[in-house]
């Protein structure tokens, strides 16, 4: 699905948020280090530093989860080349998240021996495309600490997001902490799982781990 990139207001919801002065925090370095808007003249507050630092944990915690599955998804693409089943599909490993789904919905698709498998696994990249939009703002979007001077407070993302008639556009969400948190808790939960579906399945087919290497 093709996101709505038409200019809008931020998903958290808040009219003292649409008037909102920014304290940017470009994230490649310590919080204390950000810009602050001469419309605004303050130092940052240890509460504001405090949102920008635990914003940042959350925004870890969200993409590596989201690399553990990944991860694992190649792993399992990997495996099934060992398997004679799925000769006719491609034995090339795909480098995006996207396209590693697509490539194990064919697995899947094709008689084989991981159809005992097959519901679990779908299900679990059923939930997994529905993250690939907040992930992919998460890890490669610039980053703003947008705040109001009653307290309230969100991180803002924006990233490019081509689209075939504007190389311009953009795609922009906000978060409060409570959001990130929420998001934390999902692909958490999903991570975990997806870590004991591939156990079950190391386990049914005597798989071992692969050397560091």
């Amino acid at each position: 699905m093709v996101p709505d990139l038409r200019p809008r207001r931020p998903c958290v919801q808040s009219r003292a948020l649409e008037r909102l002065h920014r304290f940017h925090e470009i994230v490649n370095g310590d919080a204390t280090g950000g810009v602050i808007s001469d419309a605004f003249p303050l130092q940052p507050t240890a509460k504001m530093i405090a949102d920008i630092e635990e914003g940042q944990r959350l925004r870890g915690w969200i993409a590596n989860s989201f690399a553990q599955i990944e991860f694992m998804l190649g792993d399992l693409i990997l495996r099934s080349f060992q398997m004679a089943e799925y000769d006719g599909l491609p034995r090339t490993l795909p480098h995006g998240a996207p396209d590693r789904v697509k490539r194990l919905r064919r697995v899947l698709g094709t008689q084989g021996p991981l159809d005992p498998f097959a519901a679990a696994l779908e299900e679990l990249l059923d939930t997994f495309e529905t993250t690939h939009e907040v992930r992919n703002l998460l890890a490669h979007g610039f980053c703003e600490y947008l705040f109001t001077p009653d307290g309230d407070a969100a991180l803002q993302f924006q990233k490019w997001h081509r689209q075939p008639h504007r190389e311009d556009a953009r795609l922009i969400r906000s978060f409060r902490l409570q959001d990130l948190e929420r998001e934390k808790q999902t692909m958490t939960a999903l991570s975990t799982r997806a870590v004991l579906l591939f156990r079950n399945l190391h386990d049914h087919f005597g798989w071992v781990a692969r050397p560091d290497k």
